[in-house]
């Protein structure tokens, strides 16, 4: 029996990089598993494992049916018995297969989104919603997105099931990072000089909100605490300019750092007290649990499944999304708790609940249709 993902590219981003994690785990166990995308970029490609193998459908706007009609040609050749569709897109293009294959294909549609960000992709549910018939199944990364969906879209909640982002804890170690490297970074930022040091690794878009961060670091630093704010990640150069210009009309500039994009994470994880997320929307943070694994207390803005990865006061604190106030009030109920026991706390909950190997196990059984 074969395995399949089917997804819109292989650029750089956490559903994709995910794919190629898991891909790469299931063919060392000996599953054989293929990745199909639809086109677009593809700067994972050197990531993906020699024995998974690739197929680019380059699909373009005209091309749906001729791509869907490629798509079901390639699942019959090579005796594709499951297919694992990411997000709501690619979708489309399996209902061919299924409908011609129909029960000899299994189909799980892993969704990611928990709410729609636009009219236009609102308006683009109503395609979708047929679509969702389909699947065998549907595979959600959080309860609370599970409980949304079933809720507004009328999923049957004996079809769906939740699987949460993994973490590769031996990878996201303290000790895994060389000293020399932390040594390096505590120089080059003058960590010494900080009372703590937080970091958010995230897309500069403007539903992440680092515009909550900047007020927070201008609030705490007017009450005279000198905190330092990592910012890791990219975005379109006018978001960027936009709270570059706010940061020095604070005159946070000591205070605030704009990393920019970062191949490995870990050596900023390392250097800092705390990890801030302030998304005004987030299904489940894969960048928390890779923090959390570091032993970084999370502060995560309380959407989404961040209740689910967050217990207030034991590994991090909740705050009200879209309220600079409700941060300020959580990083000092930080900065005034016991941050080594909360950092032990953070490591266990991954290690308990969100390990790249339980999470391996659930796609296992998924394929084996033992849910």
């Amino acid at each position: 029996m074969t395995m399949m993902f089917l997804l819109n590219s292989l650029d750089v981003g956490g559903s994709e990089s995910k794919v190629v994690r898991v891909s790469n785990e299931l063919v060392k166990q000996g599953v054989d598993v293929r990745i199909v995308y639809l086109g677009g970029g593809d700067a994972l490609i050197n990531r993906v494992s020699k024995d998974v193998e690739l197929l680019n459908l380059n699909y373009n706007i005209k091309s749906i049916t001729k791509a869907s009609y490629e798509l079901f040609k390639y699942i019959r050749n090579n005796n594709v018995s499951t297919i694992y569709t990411v997000n709501m897109f690619p979708m489309i293009f399996v209902v061919l297969s299924k409908v011609l294959l129909r029960k000899k294909l299994k189909w799980f549609s892993l969704i990611n989104t928990t709410y729609f960000e636009s009219l236009k992709k609102e308006i683009q549910m109503v395609l979708y919603r047929i679509v969702l018939f389909y699947p065998s199944f549907i595979v959600f990364g959080a309860e609370e997105q599970k409980r949304v969906w079933n809720k507004r879209y009328l999923i049957n909640d004996k079809s769906s099931e939740v699987i949460y982002n993994g973490v590769d804890n031996n990878f996201f170690s303290f000790n895994a990072v060389p000293k020399s490297s932390i040594d390096e970074l505590y120089r080059l930022y003058n960590i010494d000089d900080f009372d703590r040091v937080y970091i958010t690794v995230a897309q500069l878009r403007s539903e992440k909100r680092h515009i909550d961060i900047i007020e927070a670091a201008r609030i705490t630093k007017k009450l005279g605490y000198n905190f330092l704010f990592l910012f890791v990640g990219t975005g379109l150069s006018r978001n960027v300019d936009d709270l570059k210009k706010l940061v020095d009309e604070y005159n946070l500039s000591e205070n605030i750092i704009f990393i920019g994009q970062v191949g490995d994470p870990r050596p900023l994880l390392s250097i800092s007290n705390g990890f801030i997320l302030a998304s005004e929307s987030e299904t489940f943070s894969n960048a928390a649990l890779e923090a959390m694994s570091m032993g970084l207390p999370c502060i995560l803005s309380n959407v989404g499944g961040a209740s689910e990865m967050v217990i207030p006061g034991y590994n991090g604190f909740l705050f009200q999304a879209k309220s600079s106030d409700s941060l300020v009030e959580q990083i000092f109920n930080h900065f005034n708790s016991d941050n080594s026991l909360l950092s032990e706390n953070a490591k266990k909950l991954v290690e308990d609940k969100f390990s790249f190997s339980q999470m391996i196990q659930q796609y296992l059984r998924l394929y084996k249709g033992s849910f």
